[in-house]
């Protein structure tokens, strides 16, 4: 595959960390599930899938790993079922996906709307990432949470909300834990689905997790 991704301002201002990033994989050829952007995804993700960078604020999913991530999406957010490409996560577990018309989507398992981002894998990396980078990653929260002696995460990990901030949780330390990201997600993208079906006030009920 030729190679037209060009991310030198993300890499001249995200060091890779050399500990705690996955295995590379060959390049998948695992469905996507979008139409239109799988390429660019492609691309990004044979080259960097798997990466972590700046001591575990952002990390690059697998290739291997995207099309489950899109169906997890779509269980919190069923409109977006085959419209997303989720490739990347940070350390508080929100995810980032491409979107129709070249536009990024960030997921967020303790709010009920996603944040839209204009621009494509490129761009989002090049500008988003660098010059807005404390509005895209909560840097400083992250710092915060390291210098209370919170751990770095791993690949498979998080630093996830114990309490959704949607069900009252606080935007704070107190309210975070070191928690499998797969299991974070797996446990919230119902319970976000059936909240966003209730309403504001709604009463949720119980929901069944698979196994």
């Amino acid at each position: 595959m030729s190679s037209d991704l060009d991310l030198a301002p993300f890499l001249a201002e995200y060091q890779i960390d050399a500990d705690l990033g996955a295995p590379r994989t060959e390049l998948s050829t695992t469905d996507t599930r979008t139409a239109r952007h799988t390429s660019s995804i492609e691309e990004l993700l044979d080259r960097f899938g798997g990466m972590s960078f700046s001591n575990g604020l952002y990390r690059l999913h697998r290739l291997d790993d995207v099309a489950a991530w899109n169906e997890t999406i779509a269980t919190a957010w069923s409109e977006t079922a085959h419209r997303v490409s989720v490739f990347a996560y940070d350390w508080l577990g929100r995810q980032f996906a491409l979107f129709e018309q070249e536009m990024v989507l960030q997921f967020s398992a303790g709010v009920l709307d996603w944040v839209e981002i204009p621009g494509d894998p490129a761009t989002f990396h090049n500008q988003q990432l660098t010059v807005h980078r404390q509005d895209a990653l909560a840097d400083a929260f992250y710092q915060t949470w390291l210098q209370s002696g919170g751990a770095r995460p791993n690949y498979s990990m998080c630093i996830g909300y114990k309490k959704p901030l949607f069900l009252g949780g606080v935007d704070w330390i107190e309210n975070l834990e070191a928690i499998d990201m797969d299991v974070y997600w797996t446990v919230t993208a119902p319970i976000i689905a059936k909240a966003i079906q209730v309403g504001v006030g709604g009463v949720i009920g119980r929901i069944e997790i698979d196994e």
